[in-house]
């Protein structure tokens, strides 16, 4: 998902209705806020020797032990002006950063947006570590084992 997908995905939602993000450890704290948006340009090696390069989009969340939750429309504004500021934002794969207490900060890949029970729900699934080589050679293969084709 695009940012400008989020963004589309928010407007066809009551701008008036919370927007609640939940990870499998239950709910972010209501009082949450976005604190940053970043565009970031990527350009890597892999442990197979291949680079490639993208975009990414990241939305850092600050945890939020009291307070309201931001409306889907208040999120939305904030997401229109980040676009104005930096039209780079536009493109590119959306992810989420977010710490819970504000300590360790984490990765998570967000499920788009649904309308249930009067609430706008973003469903946020922690990101993990892969092996680019095994899985472009053998995609049950362990990096580093019996193939010659990573590290």
């Amino acid at each position: 998902m695009t940012l400008q997908d989020f963004l589309d995905a928010l407007h066809d939602m009551p701008a008036e209705a919370p927007l609640i993000f939940t990870t499998t450890e239950g709910e972010i704290g209501a009082g949450y806020h976005i604190t940053e948006l970043k565009s970031l340009d990527i350009n890597s090696i892999d442990c197979g020797g291949a680079t490639s390069s993208w975009r990414e989009v990241q939305i850092q969340l600050l945890d939020g032990q009291s307070g309201v939750p931001l409306s889907s429309g208040k999120s939305a504004k904030i997401l229109e002006h980040s676009l104005t500021a930096v039209p780079t934002l536009a493109q590119g794969e959306v992810s989420f950063e977010f710490a819970p207490g504000n300590h360790g900060l984490r990765r998570y890949i967000p499920s788009a947006p649904i309308w249930s029970e009067g609430q706008v729900r973003m469903h946020l699934s922690e990101d993990g570590a892969t092996c680019k080589a095994a899985q472009r050679y053998a995609p049950t293969a362990s990096c580093c084992g019996a193939s010659a084709s990573c590290c």
